[in-house]
């Protein structure tokens, strides 16, 4: 049973920012136990082959040459765990209008993709500058993970968690029927103590 929308509308918090403040710094966000839960992997250049992971490899050195093998990869996140599973996820742009993010899963031998998301309309560019935030925002005990994109004078994420079962982009909105677009948080998010934080602009202009 998916968890209601308001489960996260009601861990978010509100905090101001305007342009003449000092940047809003977010503390380290709470990590799912397990081997490199915050680093981030970049992918190469390089053709490698994404199929296979010899047995006597990790998860965490196996992670970065499978990413390599996946094609457009601008950011990815470090593996976490998940219960009895080791999982991260990759976020992708395929085109001028497909943008996705893998969830990858570690079998004990090899990496292999086990969902893949399509980020709806508008469509925003991926953020490569911005890390993967990992932590548990939906209540469940299970990791769930902020990829963010960017949007003009800010740079929104999206919430990828498995918190019904299957593996989604969380819906945002407060009330009524979730929209395509409702699954950006905006602005600027971030995971914070277990709460997904945004940013609200209230400056007013001179």
């Amino acid at each position: 049973m998916l968890r209601p929308i308001a489960v996260l509308a009601a861990a978010l918090l509100a905090a101001s920012a305007c342009s003449t403040a000092a940047p809003t710094t977010s503390s380290a966000p709470q990590q799912a136990s397990g081997p490199a839960a915050t680093a981030t992997t970049t992918a190469a250049t390089t053709s490698t082959s994404a199929a296979t992971t010899s047995t006597s490899t990790g998860p965490a050195p196996a992670l970065a040459p499978y990413v390599a093998g996946l094609s457009h990869v601008v950011r990815a996140s470090g593996p976490v765990t998940d219960g009895g599973a080791i999982i991260a996820v990759a976020a992708r742009q395929l085109s001028a209008t497909g943008r996705e993010v893998d969830v990858l899963s570690w079998s004990g031998a090899a990496w292999a993709t086990t969902a893949a998301l399509p980020l709806t309309y508008p469509y925003y560019t991926l953020a490569p500058d911005l890390p993967v935030q990992v932590a548990d925002v939906t209540g469940d005990g299970r990791p769930d993970f902020l990829v963010r994109v960017a949007a003009g004078d800010n740079e929104p994420g999206v919430v990828v968690s498995a918190d019904g079962g299957a593996w989604r982009l969380v819906p945002l909105a407060i009330s009524g029927p979730p929209s395509p677009g409702d699954v950006y948080a905006g602005r600027d998010p971030s995971f914070v103590e277990g709460h997904l934080v945004t940013r609200q602009n209230d400056c007013t202009p001179d």
